[in-house]
């Protein structure tokens, strides 16, 4: 059987993975990364020493790198710069690691990996149009359209985040961070999101409410424009037993006139969490190797 090394990249930690193609992860860890201040110069080095690493007790039979931001589905180059990582503008982690090992490298978005892994889950595996947003510091989303990772004519399609909402960016409202601002200016109270969830206070639930309907109202649209068969959340938040699913849909039904749509769509939570990029872009090398 197969196996791969894979890296999902973030601006704080790099979480690398040994996975087999049936997705079952052989051993797995993380290391600390100041992506502003170590740049991708030292990111490549850090990688390329892990893979040799592995490589004299493993076999690795390819490569996939998890990356924020846009990727150029043609090239797989890095297109445009990282708030989060310095220098990644024009990377091109194919040519910086050709030659380590005979297989395949890919490099994908993040969020449309962590799309794709949900695919593998029993609720998706079946599911061929969807739509996953990720609630965290921002809002990350990723659109799978007959099976495929939708990119868009240049890579940037699923920037839901960055969609235009009150005047600014949804992810500025809704994203988890979002939800910590709006309680802090409404309440002067400095909460984490969980004690938010939790929280029986009338106002804070009120506040939590305008949260929910803000999501609903953009993935009401999403709906409508694109008749996606279903809808997944994931994010930190997503993963507590408070955040309320059931209310988003009671919410996007509420706001779709057309009742044809109220039954069209599902609404999940995330499974895989932290390993849903990993596993996803063990799924597209399954299908490249």
């Amino acid at each position: 059987m197969k196996q791969y090394l894979v890296f999902d990249i973030g601006g704080t930690f790099v979480k690398w993975a040994l996975i087999k193609q049936d997705y079952k992860i052989i051993e797995n860890s993380k290391w600390s990364f100041n992506g502003k201040e170590e740049g991708s110069k030292i990111l490549i080095e850090k990688i390329k020493e892990k893979i040799k690493e592995i490589q004299k007790e493993k076999q690795v039979n390819g490569i996939g790198i998890s990356v924020p931001g846009i990727v150029d589905p043609v090239s797989s180059k890095i297109v445009g710069e990282n708030v989060n990582i310095k220098d990644m503008n024009g990377l091109d982690f194919k040519k910086e690691l050709q030659g380590l090992i005979d297989g395949d490298i890919i490099v994908e978005n993040d969020a449309n990996a962590a799309v794709l892994g949900e695919t593998t889950t029993d609720e998706l595996k079946n599911c061929k149009n969807l739509l996953m947003i990720t609630l965290g510091t921002g809002i990350g989303g990723g659109i799978i359209i007959d099976n495929q990772i939708y990119h868009g004519s240049s890579g940037m399609a699923g920037e839901i985040g960055n969609h235009i909402y009150q005047g600014n960016r949804w992810e500025w409202y809704h994203s988890s961070i979002g939800l910590i601002r709006m309680i802090k200016d409404n309440t002067s109270l400095d909460m984490t999101t969980y004690e938010i969830l939790e929280s029986k206070d009338e106002k804070i639930k009120e506040l939590l409410n305008q949260w929910y309907k803000g999501i609903a109202h953009v993935l009401a649209n999403m709906i409508i424009i694109m008749n996606f068969e279903a809808i997944v959340i994931g994010g930190g938040i997503s993963e507590s037993p408070h955040f309320d699913l059931e209310l988003i849909k009671k919410n996007i039904i509420d706001l779709i006139v057309q009742n044809q749509f109220h039954n069209s769509f599902k609404l999940y939570k995330a499974k895989l969490g932290n390993s849903a990029a990993i596993v996803g872009m063990a799924k597209l090398l399954n299908a490249r190797i």
